[in-house]
Order: C-alpha cells, then structure tokens, then sequence
C-alpha cells in the first residue's frame, strides 16, 4: 500500500480536500468485476446473484462508499447501469 497523499478539488467554488492511497490488488476482486462488468460496460448481475451479494454488510459498504442521506432515507449511487438493471436491483431490494 502506498502513503496517502493529499489532494485538494474544486466543486462548485468550494474547495474539497481528500486523501488517496493505492493498495494491492486482489484475485478476489476479479471474481466480482467479472460479475459487474460485461464487455467493460457496467451491469448488474441476475436477481439469484444480487439476492446472494446484498447482504447487510454489502449495502453498508454501498452506502458509505456511494450513497448518501435524504432526508427521508438513503440513496444508493447507480451512476452508469441501464435502467432495466437499476429496475431488477429496485426488484431485489424490495424483497
């Protein structure tokens, strides 16, 4: 892993500053890249696979990673999914 370092950007006028770091990469992440990913166009995976991979634990990590707060509850980024796969992701969370 290397030393974090830090960064500053601009939104909006408002600077922002973050830390970034790289670390190994893992075999283990293929396995989920290879699912998340056809043709490196980003997909979500079959409604039997997501019901195995949203667990409690997944979808904190998914909101702290890439979600945020509403005021009437949370969001959860799909940024870059067709809209029949954010509507099968909707289907399974749901259940």
């Amino acid at each position: 892993m290397t030393t974090p370092s830090l960064w500053t950007t601009q939104v909006k006028n408002k600077l922002y500053q973050y830390l970034q770091f790289h670390t190994k990469s893992l075999k283990e992440w293929n396995e989920l890249y290879d699912i998340f990913y056809k043709n490196k166009e980003k997909v979500i995976p079959s409604e039997a696979i997501l019901e195995n991979l949203l667990t409690p634990i997944s979808l904190a990590h998914w909101h702290t990673g890439d979600g945020g707060w509403t005021g009437k509850g949370i969001h959860l980024a799909t940024n870059a999914f067709k809209k029949e796969d954010v509507e099968r992701l909707v289907a399974v969370l749901n259940r």
